[in-house]
């Protein structure tokens, strides 16, 4: 049961991050200006991944994974 929610904590993860990665592009002017800061490729998979893991993190504390609720509670002792 537990392998099926997360399978779909990573199905959300991923039709989020494929609707980035379209609305990105590979011709992006305001990517394009900052990658001559950073390299377009580290840009372009921080803006991808990083709302790809906090989706499937949000979707697994949904779906009350164990493990992910544990990490929630341990984390709420460190907020005042």
């Amino acid at each position: 049961m537990m392998v099926g929610k997360l399978w779909a904590s990573a199905a959300a993860g991923a039709i989020v991050a494929w609707a980035l990665k379209l609305a990105i592009g590979s011709h992006n002017p305001a990517l394009l200006a900052l990658a001559r800061f950073i390299p377009y490729a580290i840009l372009s998979a921080i803006l991808i991944l990083l709302p790809y893991g906090l989706t499937y993190f949000a979707a697994a504390y949904a779906l009350r994974v164990e493990e992910c609720t544990d990490l929630v509670r341990r984390l709420r002792r460190f907020i005042p």
